[in-house]
């Protein structure tokens, strides 16, 4: 099955009334759909309180060109790990699909990381998440800092969202020369499941920075 979605949106329900994250996502799917003919991968139900995830949306991040991490302070919330499964499956799928590109692209980052809060602690994170997973982190991943958006999205928010959009149609280019050097990112979606919540307990105290890992001496 060839890709479906342009993206995946991998995102928390907001703890605030009011919060402009819906805003955000909205406007960088109205963005998407218009440049791109598959159209993003994003969950509406996980906008209301007591979110539990839909085990089906493996088959959306495996069908989907990158995923977009929309990162707040609790991103990477152990007591209700549903965004960390889907970024350390990202990670998975990351790494087996830039296997498949020519040699000089196969430090391509799909995960494309927007702060809605903490940015440099974002950063930080997502480098002792690659840590704690031991995947070689591929060249700097370019966030996105939303740290300042208030309740209206102005016009350099929405330049912001272009430039996401035009790198998610950069990546979904990227599939088409996968075919032709003759790989399939898609030949076995059965094979796909996210990582359980008992996996990612084990990567979320380094994530977290709550733990290093072992060196090799000690280990």
């Amino acid at each position: 099955m060839p890709l479906q979605h342009s993206c995946f949106v991998s995102y928390r329900h907001p703890q605030m009334p009011g919060s402009p994250v819906k805003q955000l996502i909205e406007a960088l799917m109205l963005e998407v759909g218009g440049r791109l003919q598959w159209p993003a991968s994003f969950d509406k139900q996980r906008l209301k309180p007591g979110y539990r995830l839909n085990e089906a949306l493996a088959s959306e991040l495996y069908h989907s060109a990158c995923m977009v991490m929309v990162y707040t302070g609790h991103y990477f919330r152990p007591e209700s790990p549903y965004c960390s499964r889907e970024f350390f499956g990202m990670l998975n799928l990351e790494r087996q699909r830039c296997a498949m590109l020519p040699p000089g692209k196969r430090n391509t980052s799909f995960i494309i990381p927007m702060a809605f809060r903490d940015f440099d602690w974002m950063n930080r994170q997502i480098k002792q998440a690659e840590a704690a997973a031991q995947i070689a982190t591929p060249s700097p991943r370019i966030g996105v800092n939303f740290e300042h958006l208030q309740r209206w999205l102005t016009r350099s928010d929405l330049d912001e969202i272009s430039r996401v959009a035009t790198q998610i149609r950069d990546l979904c280019d990227l599939y088409d020369e996968m075919a032709l050097g003759g790989a399939d990112p898609f030949a076995d979606p059965l094979s796909f499941k996210l990582p359980t919540e008992a996996e990612v307990s084990q990567l979320l105290p380094v994530t977290l920075g709550w733990s290093k890992l072992p060196t090799k001496e000690a280990a």
